[in-house]
């Protein structure tokens, strides 16, 4: 046998090793990502993926915790709604307790505590509809103790975070959901039919809304503001675009 057909048969013998490894290997994430999408299959209730886990299972598409697609047709909106949250924290960290529970003029006489009272309500709202598919804002806690202890609203926010973030980043954000808000003081308040996206997008623009509020009643009493505290997402797209055009 000559020297070039030995090196063609080493040469055909390495490329079959290398390719029984890498099918070795792929089997082996195959199976990885299967037991993660069951995983998650058990821990989210089956409204959330709208019959996505079971497609993926089947066609073997999860190749990590949660599959590719949901997360980049996800993560924009919840790290939104997740920022949101995260910036009112941070701006209360600001806060002095004594500026957290006093009543504001500019407020109509209410206190920065009770509007971020309001905004922790609504992101508890939906962390137990994440449950259950229900949204109802009408029905929240309305704590006196987050009202009127920042550290209490800190802690409580802190845990939204932390409770809301990965369960989102799995979830179907096109799912059919159910939500109940009261639009009037009298009168049946019926059930409405929504997406869990579009309730995403509600919440953020209430934080930034109530936000906003809270941020110029405390610049016109020379309170700090945390960077970006009740701005309007789009407005902070809009001024990135201007400074990239200057």
């Amino acid at each position: 046998m000559g020297v070039c057909d030995r090196r063609n048969r080493l040469c055909s013998s390495g490329c079959a090793r290398r390719s029984r490894e890498r099918k070795h290997h792929q089997l082996l994430v195959l199976r990885k990502s299967r037991w993660c999408a069951r995983s998650l299959q058990r821990r989210l209730p089956r409204w959330h993926w709208g019959g996505r886990v079971s497609s993926a299972l089947a066609r073997g598409a999860f190749v990590s915790y949660a599959a590719p697609s949901l997360m980049t047709a996800s993560e924009d909106l919840v790290g939104a709604a997740c920022a949101s949250l995260s910036i009112l924290v941070d701006h209360v960290s600001l806060l002095t307790v004594e500026d957290y529970c006093a009543a504001v003029p500019e407020l109509a006489g209410a206190t920065i505590g009770q509007h971020v009272r309001h905004c922790i309500d609504h992101y508890a709202t939906l962390a137990s509809g994440m449950t259950t598919g229900r949204f109802d804002y009408d029905d929240r806690a309305r704590s006196a103790e987050i009202e009127c202890d920042r550290d209490r609203a800190l802690d409580r926010a802190r845990q939204l975070l932390e409770e809301l973030r990965p369960v989102l980043l799995a979830a179907d954000l096109a799912v059919t959901v159910n939500v109940r808000m009261a639009s009037s003081r009298q009168g049946h308040v019926a059930w409405q039919r929504s997406s869990l996206g579009r309730e995403l997008q509600f919440v953020v623009s209430h934080t930034v809304h109530h936000a906003a509020i809270v941020a110029n009643s405390c610049r016109v009493r020379s309170l700090p503001v945390a960077a970006e505290h009740g701005v309007a997402p789009s407005t902070l797209r809009h001024r990135s675009v201007k400074e990239a055009e200057s």
